[in-house]
């Protein structure tokens, strides 16, 4: 009975909640429309931009940012708040998967924030650049750019003579390093951010933490230490009130360790969980490896017609899954093209200069040999005449 009134109490506070924004995106585009101020657009933009991240509308959010981002170019109302407007279109498209499209705007940022000599903007774009770099493979050129994020917000901080806060850049260099298999180069990674998190109580990256330490134990083969690190997550999951896809990788990864014990009862308990959060947040990847759990554990339990259940579910979530590598396959294969055509037009510049150089060296050397020619000439003429 609790559980009950817990849930429909929860269920009634997030129809408010949803009501209360649909209420507020409704109010912003009536002022929008009613407005004949430009700079009034801008702000109003940017809080509709916002209104709609909360109810994760993406492409809304981004496309309300954008036309805050013209107006604002238009008017040449604010440098500070377009290098901001760029900021928050390249970390959506990020979220998105529009690794190119993030890439555009990040440079976009990069530029603005190097205008008005923004030191940390400087540092969070390069973030940008590192998180989309790790996404399309690119790992090398992800930690060269978290690195340079790194250092940013590093001279950022002693500038304001306050404590360094780089968690979440050594957390991504971290994971980046997981993902390369240098695990123990994650785990000094993992392990600075972790100090840095419990040092300032930053409950978000205490909680990923957590989970980095898991995932490096795991891939270590550790596996009873990293059934610690998970369960300490889902500790601190609870008591920071914590609500995010990241719960997933974690209930999949305890579902992982328990079916290696070969436990099936505790595997489909958590990969139950794990299935429940990523159809919350229509995370077809954590969707894929619950359903693929479940699937073997109702085989192994004999259950065939729930192993069959889950095993249909697994091959949908497979085929979006390859849906989405096959466009980021795609992205991958036109950034290619764009770093070979930017290749090619920057060898053609150097040697149309290298041209021009040597023009205009062979036309100066042209000119001093017809002067000295000429000079010479003149002196035989003067020598000539006076003998004569």
């Amino acid at each position: 009975m609790g559980n009950k009134f817990f849930t429909l109490t929860f269920l009634l506070s997030l129809s408010l909640w949803s009501l209360a924004q649909q209420a507020r995106i409704d109010s912003l585009l009536r002022l929008i429309a009613s407005s004949s101020s430009d700079t009034a657009k801008i702000f109003l933009y940017e809080s509709l931009g916002e209104t709609y991240y909360l109810e994760k509308k993406m492409d809304s959010s981004v496309f309300s940012f954008q036309h805050a981002l013209e107006l604002n170019k238009k008017n040449e109302f604010s440098l500070q708040k377009q290098c901001w407007n760029a900021a928050a279109i390249d970390y959506r498209l990020n979220q998105m998967g529009d690794y190119l499209g993030s890439l555009n705007y990040a440079a976009l940022h990069l530029a603005l924030s190097e205008k008005i000599n923004d030191t940390f903007q400087k540092g969070i774009a390069h973030l940008t650049y590192g998180h989309n770099f790790r996404e399309m493979g690119y790992y090398r050129q992800a930690l060269d750019h978290y690195f340079m994020a790194l250092a940013y917000c590093k001279s950022y901080w002693i500038g304001k003579n306050k404590p360094e806060d780089n968690v979440y850049t050594l957390q991504c260099i971290a994971e980046t390093y997981l993902k390369m298999g240098e695990l123990d180069s994650a785990f000094s990674y993992a392990n600075q951010a972790y100090s840095f998190a419990i040092r300032d109580s930053v409950p978000g990256c205490i909680l990923l933490s957590d989970r980095i330490f898991g995932d490096i134990l795991f891939a270590k083969g550790n596996y009873e230490m990293a059934l610690n690190y998970y369960r300490r997550y889902l500790t601190n999951f609870i008591k920071y009130k914590e609500t995010n896809r990241d719960l997933g990788f974690v209930l999949n990864g305890l579902a992982m360790i328990f079916q290696k014990k070969g436990q099936t009862d505790s595997t489909i308990v958590y990969a139950k969980k794990a299935l429940a959060n990523a159809q919350e947040y229509q995370d077809q990847e954590n969707i894929f490896k619950a359903a693929s759990l479940l699937y073997d554990g109702y085989k192994e339990s004999h259950d065939d017609s729930a192993a069959l259940q889950y095993l249909e579910l697994a091959v949908r979530a497979k085929d979006s899954v390859l849906s989405i590598e096959k466009s980021r396959q795609a992205q991958i294969l036109s950034f290619n093209e764009q770093m070979r055509e930017k290749v090619r037009k920057e060898v053609e510049k150097r040697e149309t200069r290298k041209a021009w150089i040597l023009a205009t060296a062979i036309g100066i050397l042209s000119l001093i040999g017809a002067f000295l020619i000429s000079n010479r000439m003149r002196q035989l003429r003067l020598k000539h005449k006076d003998y004569d």
